[in-house]
């Protein structure tokens, strides 16, 4: 998901360093979020961190919202289509074939209840590299079938073709001159979604695997982030906190507002912290950003560990799901994710110097994470 600020050192080969605001800080920290949501869903009702398993799924509304502020700047910095489009498909996909293929040919094989011919002779196993296409499958045959979540193998996966598809607006409203109409139409976009979502039409509607409503409850947080940046900049400090004290009193006592608060609020909060400048916290981004590794990894890491040892632990088993999720994280910043996009880095600039001279900077810069007040346009 594009919510790195830190990636414009890959093409040095060298750990990317913090460019001066908190939003790597704040990426992992989402990223653990929904870990440990996620965690206290598969552990079961009856295990003792089952109410953690009953928050609201701040995580992905928080990794949506940064993407929308980061996002519209990095496009006006740098408006080409293919840079863009790539740089966003470099984010999300050699990280997501990475845990893809392994899940199907390494951790499939190992837990499957079925035998190896079965295993591998089934159309489900080979169905389920259909999420390299945006198309989310969660089973594989055998796998996982004893836990109290039985075969789910990811739950992760729904957000991620909402992510993507969401990133393609951005050009598309950038077409639009004036600035403030700009705003209002992420806006307006995130109304329509909003509504969309809580539909009951849209709860049956299947698009290429995806649930509509589902699909849709994530846009609102990327399109009010992405509204602050063009409206406002950089938000004031006193604007978040009144958000954060109204969100926090209506979850503890209007909770039919959470949703709400949720779509419009804590994107404010989240985008106001991430562009604040704080002691310590931007150095978060010093070692790379491990956000996408984790989101993508602590589920299965959480069935796993239940696969292995059950729940009779289950603060120790959410523990090492979020310190093992950690470091695939990072190894997936520090490999992965760092090479493929030198690769595109080193691709993109090559094509357009050949096709007459385009300015040899980076595809991916720092300053696409760079807060920068607002300005005519």
């Amino acid at each position: 998901m594009s919510t790195d600020p830190t990636e414009a050192r890959a093409r040095s080969g060298s750990p990317a360093r913090s460019f001066g605001n908190n939003f790597t800080f704040v990426t992992i920290a989402a990223a653990v979020l929904v870990a440990v949501r996620h965690s206290g869903i598969v552990l079961g009702v009856d295990a003792e961190t089952a109410w953690l398993g009953t928050w609201p799924a701040l995580g992905i509304f928080i990794l949506l919202a940064v993407s929308g502020y980061l996002l519209v700047p990095s496009w006006q910095r740098d408006p080409r289509l293919v840079p863009y489009i790539g740089a966003r498909m470099i984010r999300i996909f050699p990280a997501l074939a990475a845990v893809v293929f392994l899940t199907v040919f390494v951790l499939g094989p190992l837990l499957t209840t079925f035998l190896p011919s079965e295993y591998f002779g089934s159309p489900q196993t080979w169905r389920y590299l259909l999420t390299l296409l945006l198309n989310p499958q969660y089973s594989l045959p055998g796998v996982f079938a004893d836990n109290p979540v039985p075969f789910v193998i990811n739950g992760s996966l729904w957000s991620v073709p909402a992510q993507f598809v969401v990133y393609l607006l951005v050009p598309l409203v950038a077409l639009i001159r004036m600035r403030a109409l700009r705003g209002a139409t992420w806006i307006a976009i995130g109304a329509v979604s909003a509504w969309a979502s809580v539909n009951p039409a849209m709860a049956d509607t299947i698009i290429w695997g995806n649930r509509a409503s589902e699909f849709l409850i994530v846009w609102p947080c990327f399109c009010v982030g992405a509204a602050i940046r063009e409206l406002v900049g950089k938000p004031k400090v006193r604007w978040a906190a009144v958000a954060l004290v109204v969100t926090v009193a209506g979850y503890l006592f209007v909770p039919q507002t959470i949703q709400l608060l949720n779509w419009i609020l804590v994107p404010l909060v989240v985008v106001t912290v991430g562009a604040a400048r704080a002691p310590l916290l931007p150095s978060a981004g010093r070692f790379g950003n491990p956000t996408f590794g984790i989101f993508l990894t602590g589920f299965p890491v959480q069935q796993t560990l239940i696969a292995l040892f059950g729940t009779e632990h289950a603060w120790v088993s959410l523990g090492a799901t979020v310190v093992i999720a950690v470091g695939l994280g990072y190894a997936s910043a520090w490999t992965i994710e760092r090479d493929s996009r030198v690769w595109f880095n080193d691709r993109i600039k090559a094509a357009f110097r050949a096709r007459g001279g385009v300015p040899d900077t980076a595809v991916i810069t720092p300053e696409a994470a760079r807060p920068r007040e607002r300005s005519g346009g």
